[in-house]
This record gives C-alpha cells, sequence and structure tokens, in this order.
C-alpha cells in the first residue's frame, strides 16, 4: 500500500499496513475524500489524497492536498505533476476556493516543487508567513 510505504520511507509513525488499509478503505466511501491514483503498467506508483470541506469564505469547498506520494525510483518523472495538476483541475470544477497543502519546513525540495505550481507559504494579503499548528490529542 502507497501510504504505508509513504510513512516508512519518511520514518513516520504509522500504524500496520493492513490498520492502514482498512481505515483507508473506509475513507474512500465518503464523498468529501478523493484519492487519485498514478498506475504504470498495473501497478501503483504514485497517489494524491485530498479532502474536501466547507467553509465560510467562498461558496465552493476548500481542498486540503493530504498526501501526495510517487514511488522513490520514478520521481521527477512528472507523476508527481500531473496528480497535483489533476487535483487542481479537480478542484478547480468543484468551485474550490482554496488548495491548501502541509510541508515540513526542511523539506525544501517538496516546498520548490509546490512553489512551482503557484503557492505559497506567505499570506497574499500581508506577506506575512503562514504556520500550521498541530496538536496531537
Amino acid at each position: 500500500m502507497l501510504l504505508f510505504d509513504f510513512n516508512t520511507e519518511f520514518v513516520t509513525p504509522t500504524p500496520a499496513a493492513a490498520v492502514l488499509a482498512a481505515r483507508f478503505e473506509r475513507l474512500l466511501e465518503r464523498e468529501d475524500v478523493v484519492v487519485l491514483l498514478a498506475r504504470e503498467g498495473g501497478e501503483d506508483i504514485g497517489f494524491a489524497y485530498l479532502t474536501y470541506r466547507p467553509t465560510p469564505y467562498g461558496d465552493g469547498p476548500l481542498v486540503q492536498l493530504e498526501e501526495l506520494y510517487v514511488r522513490p525510483a520514478l520521481r521527477d518523472e512528472g507523476v508527481g505533476a500531473a496528480l497535483l495538476g489533476r487535483a487542481l483541475d479537480d478542484a478547480v470544477a468543484a468551485g474550490a476556493v482554496e488548495l491548501d497543502i502541509n510541508v515540513d519546513a526542511v523539506d525544501i525540495d517538496t516546498r520548490r516543487f509546490y512553489e512551482r505550481w503557484g503557492f505559497s507559504c506567505v499570506d497574499p494579503g500581508t506577506g506575512d508567513l503562514m504556520l500550521c499548528y498541530v496538536r496531537e490529542l
């Protein structure tokens, strides 16, 4: 399963693959969850996992790119760009007001990738740096 591979590669605590797969299957039943899958030769090679939620700041949803992963051997081959491009197209088609992505500050290559697509960690209205705060429960 690609999500387990993602967490393992980046040394992120993760449930067992079977537990993660069962949870992910339940999420896929929801209308506010979208998963885009890249396949090559019958093999899953990458995915984008997005959630859509209502917001009072517009008539359309706010979209969150929860995860974007491409198998290491296939990076820099356009797979991630194709997934992100499709995610953006789908968000626009849904009338979304914004697409948000959380990225670790130290992950410079990933930050550059998203910045090439026009994403910014600077508030366009004020020029202030935007941060994401997390508290595990």
